[in-house]
């Protein structure tokens, strides 16, 4: 998943309603709190306390929900061909995300930085000085010119940090 393409999108605003449900119809997560982030599976549980910012996403969709003075705005951006779509250019990428995987289990895995970051990942992935995990990211462009005007979360990818040559 990397470079530049064309592809069919729609982008339509959140209407609201329950915040919970709505981060439920996307099989992943990130939710950022008050006190931490949080990258969770949503078929498990997890709670909206605190929460102030959310991007809920799959591969082919995102919700994104921001808290602006006590009330929910938010957008929906789907990729894929139907009737209220039209075409964008895009620029796909990984992030990586902080920390080398020190456990992992059925629950998921412990990313964990030496000064002292830990970041959770619902995904299992194998323990190993290079083990890494990567958000698969998502950029629009304006029509017009080369301006992202949108970026949403596609996945989560895990493997391993491998040297590029000169």
């Amino acid at each position: 998943m990397s470079g530049f393409k064309t592809i069919p999108t729609r982008r339509e605003p959140f209407g609201g309603g329950d915040i919970a449900a709505a981060i439920r119809q996307f099989p992943y997560a990130l939710l950022i709190k008050t006190d931490g982030v949080q990258l969770v599976r949503t078929d498990k549980d997890f709670s909206v306390d605190r929460l102030t910012e959310a991007r809920a996403f799959s591969e082919t969709a995102e919700l994104h929900l921001i808290l602006v003075n006590g009330a929910w705005r938010g957008r929906i951006r789907t990729d894929g061909e139907d009737e209220n779509t039209e075409e964008a250019e895009v620029f796909d990428q990984r992030q990586l995300l902080w920390g080398r995987c020190v456990s992992s289990d059925e629950k998921g895995s412990v990313l964990r930085e030496d000064r002292g970051i830990t970041l959770n990942i619902p995904l299992r992935m194998p323990v190993e000085s290079d083990g890494r995990a990567w958000l698969q990211i998502r950029s629009y462009l304006a029509a017009d010119r080369f301006e992202f005007t949108d970026f949403r979360i596609c996945g989560i990818e895990t493997g391993k940090v491998t040297e590029y040559a000169d």
